[in-house]
């Protein structure tokens, strides 16, 4: 097992029926490691765009929720 994957080890866990999962995605620029944009992915399959602040830029929701 190598450092990162002892890392994630550490960090998994069963998350409870009460707590919500806030998972954010960080688009890195290649070569610069500068952080482009952040995306927090939300419950149903939708993602909103957030800035440095948490605060929200944009919102987008999935094929799978605009087909119902």
């Amino acid at each position: 097992m190598n450092a990162l994957q002892k890392r994630v080890s550490k960090l998994e866990r069963p998350i409870g029926a009460g707590e919500q999962l806030k998972c954010i995605v960080h688009m890195i620029e290649p070569g610069t490691m500068r952080v482009t944009s952040r995306l927090r992915l939300i419950a149903g399959g939708g993602v909103v765009e957030i800035d440095e602040e948490d605060n929200v830029i944009g919102a987008c929701i999935t094929e799978l929720e605009t087909a119902k």
